[in-house]
Protein backbone atom coordinates (compact mmCIF):
# COMPACT_ATOMS: atom_id res chain seq x y z
CA UNK A 1 0.00 0.00 0.00
CA UNK A 2 1.54 3.39 -1.19
CA UNK A 3 1.58 6.69 1.58
CA UNK A 4 1.32 9.76 0.55
CA UNK A 5 3.13 13.24 1.52
CA UNK A 6 0.12 15.94 -0.27
CA UNK A 7 1.99 18.97 -1.58
CA UNK A 8 -0.60 21.91 -2.66
CA UNK A 9 0.70 24.48 -4.17
CA UNK A 10 -0.61 26.49 -7.12
CA UNK A 11 2.98 29.13 -8.00
CA UNK A 12 5.37 27.49 -10.33
CA UNK A 13 8.45 28.35 -9.11
CA UNK A 14 7.49 26.72 -5.10
CA UNK A 15 6.10 23.65 -7.18
CA UNK A 16 9.72 23.11 -8.93
CA UNK A 17 11.56 24.03 -5.97
CA UNK A 18 9.44 21.26 -3.89
CA UNK A 19 10.16 18.78 -6.74
CA UNK A 20 13.60 19.31 -6.46
CA UNK A 21 14.03 18.69 -2.88
CA UNK A 22 11.67 16.02 -2.65
CA UNK A 23 12.23 14.20 -5.78
CA UNK A 24 12.52 10.34 -5.34
CA UNK A 25 15.28 10.27 -8.12
CA UNK A 26 17.95 12.63 -6.43
CA UNK A 27 20.84 10.54 -4.79
CA UNK A 28 19.14 10.36 -1.38
CA UNK A 29 15.44 10.48 -1.74
CA UNK A 30 14.36 12.20 1.89
CA UNK A 31 11.39 10.18 2.07
CA UNK A 32 11.86 7.29 0.32
CA UNK A 33 9.12 5.15 1.44
CA UNK A 34 6.08 8.00 0.41
CA UNK A 35 4.79 9.07 -2.96
CA UNK A 36 5.15 12.91 -3.26
CA UNK A 37 2.15 14.60 -5.05
CA UNK A 38 1.83 18.08 -5.43
CA UNK A 39 -1.66 19.04 -6.81
CA UNK A 40 -2.04 22.92 -7.73
CA UNK A 41 -5.79 23.29 -7.18
CA UNK A 42 -8.17 22.26 -4.38
CA UNK A 43 -10.59 20.43 -7.41
CA UNK A 44 -7.69 18.37 -7.45
CA UNK A 45 -6.99 18.21 -3.78
CA UNK A 46 -10.63 16.90 -3.25
CA UNK A 47 -10.29 14.13 -5.16
CA UNK A 48 -7.40 12.68 -4.69
CA UNK A 49 -8.30 13.16 -0.45
CA UNK A 50 -11.41 11.39 -0.76
CA UNK A 51 -9.70 8.32 -3.21
CA UNK A 52 -6.47 7.95 -1.04
CA UNK A 53 -6.96 10.03 2.76
CA UNK A 54 -6.22 6.63 4.48
CA UNK A 55 -3.09 6.83 2.75
CA UNK A 56 -1.65 10.25 3.29
CA UNK A 57 1.03 10.83 6.05
CA UNK A 58 1.62 14.45 5.71
CA UNK A 59 0.00 17.54 4.00
CA UNK A 60 1.57 20.72 3.11
CA UNK A 61 -0.17 23.69 2.09
CA UNK A 62 -0.21 26.68 1.02
CA UNK A 63 -2.89 29.20 1.59
CA UNK A 64 -4.10 31.19 -1.60
CA UNK A 65 -5.49 28.79 -4.36
CA UNK A 66 -7.03 29.65 -7.79
CA UNK A 67 -10.49 27.82 -6.08
CA UNK A 68 -9.92 28.42 -2.40
CA UNK A 69 -7.51 28.48 0.68
CA UNK A 70 -6.11 25.83 2.27
CA UNK A 71 -7.07 26.81 5.26
CA UNK A 72 -10.32 26.01 4.47
CA UNK A 73 -9.83 22.90 2.60
CA UNK A 74 -8.31 22.10 5.74
CA UNK A 75 -10.84 23.32 8.05
CA UNK A 76 -13.45 21.02 5.93
CA UNK A 77 -11.11 17.60 6.41
CA UNK A 78 -10.82 18.04 9.95
CA UNK A 79 -14.81 18.38 10.21
CA UNK A 80 -15.32 15.70 7.96
CA UNK A 81 -13.30 12.90 9.56
CA UNK A 82 -13.82 14.82 13.07
CA UNK A 83 -11.98 14.44 16.61
CA UNK A 84 -9.91 10.85 15.03
CA UNK A 85 -8.40 13.02 12.72
CA UNK A 86 -4.38 12.70 13.17
CA UNK A 87 -2.83 13.53 9.77
CA UNK A 88 -0.26 16.01 9.99
CA UNK A 89 0.02 19.69 8.27
CA UNK A 90 2.58 22.10 7.41
CA UNK A 91 1.33 25.24 6.42
CA UNK A 92 3.85 27.56 3.96
CA UNK A 93 2.94 30.71 2.71
CA UNK A 94 3.84 34.12 2.12
CA UNK A 95 1.50 35.26 4.86
CA UNK A 96 0.29 33.52 8.35
CA UNK A 97 -3.13 31.81 8.00
CA UNK A 98 -6.24 33.70 8.67
CA UNK A 99 -6.74 34.34 12.56
CA UNK A 100 -8.23 31.31 14.53
CA UNK A 101 -6.68 28.79 11.99
CA UNK A 102 -3.38 28.16 13.48
CA UNK A 103 -5.18 25.49 15.74
CA UNK A 104 -5.37 23.51 12.49
CA UNK A 105 -1.23 23.33 12.08
CA UNK A 106 1.42 21.15 13.09
CA UNK A 107 3.80 23.52 11.99
CA UNK A 108 3.60 27.04 10.25
CA UNK A 109 6.05 28.61 8.26
CA UNK A 110 6.27 32.35 6.40
CA UNK A 111 7.86 31.71 2.73
CA UNK A 112 10.36 31.60 2.16
CA UNK A 113 11.37 28.93 3.75
CA UNK A 114 14.88 27.50 4.26
CA UNK A 115 15.03 23.63 2.59
CA UNK A 116 16.35 22.23 5.62
CA UNK A 117 13.75 23.34 7.87
CA UNK A 118 10.98 22.36 5.21
CA UNK A 119 12.41 18.93 5.04
CA UNK A 120 12.79 18.47 9.14
CA UNK A 121 9.27 19.64 9.44
CA UNK A 122 7.88 16.74 7.08
CA UNK A 123 10.02 14.20 8.79
CA UNK A 124 9.03 15.51 12.47
CA UNK A 125 5.13 15.32 11.09
CA UNK A 126 5.71 12.03 10.04
CA UNK A 127 7.55 10.78 13.19
CA UNK A 128 4.41 12.70 15.24
CA UNK A 129 1.72 10.65 12.65
CA UNK A 130 3.11 6.96 13.34
CA UNK A 131 2.71 7.28 17.28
Amino acid sequence: MAKYILVIEDDDFVVDLYKECLSPEVEEPPFPNHQIIILTNLDDVYKFYDEYWEDIDVIVTDSDLPDGTGEEFIAKIKEMVGKQYRKKIIFVAGQPPKTGYEILFFRIFQKPVGISDFLESIKAALEASAK
